[in-house]
């Protein structure tokens, strides 16, 4: 029984083999599957199409037109005024193709593909009537959590979905033994700037030293050349 009609529903002699559906106050909303009595559990229940009037064509969505991914998807199609010899397919608004052919359409496991706009079309004799559009928005199912082991290093990304939109967030799980590539290349640099700054002390270190030599070879020479005064 549809849980939006609860006080308006009302099972009728329910036996073993036959039973009675009456709903009062009828309205479109309570388009939609109605599962059998707890006591005819081996009934299928029945799919209800409520119509604006007697010549238009309802769809209906079972058991939302918003639905998760993989769950089974049943579309209905109906008109008060089709004729038991009528032809009734199925189209998705991106296709002149017809997907289906049947008044309904059982899709097991529904898909993201299967998200999109949908119209019946009933055909008697050279006449075609097509119903509404029938949005399906199919979402992802709920993950709360997910299962990953801490040497599962690297980015882990969740995406959210639905008719509205996405969101995406990320999380890096990283190795702690494991050594940043920013961080590697920091010590380069630094080792880098050691190395030359050594190499440059000891060029300044030998030139010091060869300069000092130098002048100390030019005092010399000068002793070296004194002449004495010749004697008398």
């Amino acid at each position: 029984m549809s849980s939006t009609v609860p006080n308006r529903v009302e099972y009728l002699q329910p036996g073993t083999k036959n039973c009675s559906l009456r709903i009062s106050d009828l309205r479109k909303s309570d388009s939609g599957a109605y599962p059998p009595h707890s006591k005819m559990p081996e009934q299928k229940g029945i799919q209800l199409l409520v119509a604006d009037s007697s010549s238009a064509v309802t769809v209906s969505a079972s058991p939302s037109s918003d639905i998760t991914e993989g769950v089974a998807l049943r579309l209905a199609c109906g008109s008060p005024a089709a004729s038991p010899q009528a032809l009734f397919r199925w189209y998705k608004s991106t296709s002149s193709t017809p997907r289906h052919t049947g008044q309904v359409w059982d899709i097991s496991e529904v898909t993201p593909g299967d998200s999109g706009s949908y119209y019946c079309q009933i055909q008697t004799g050279d006449i075609e009537q097509n119903s509404t559009m029938l949005p399906i928005d199919v979402e992802c199912p709920t993950l709360s959590s997910a299962n990953i082991s801490a040497e599962e290093y690297g980015l882990h990304c969740c995406e959210a979905r639905n008719r509205h939109g996405s969101q995406t967030d990320s999380v890096k799980l990283t190795d702690p033994k494991a050594t940043d590539p920013s961080e590697s290349s920091g010590k380069r640099l630094l080792i880098i700037g050691v190395t030359v700054g050594v190499i440059l002390a000891l060029v300044a270190i030998v030139a010091f030293l060869l300069s000092r030599r130098q002048k100390s070879s030019r005092h010399q020479s000068y002793v070296l050349t004194e002449t004495s005064p010749p004697a008398p």
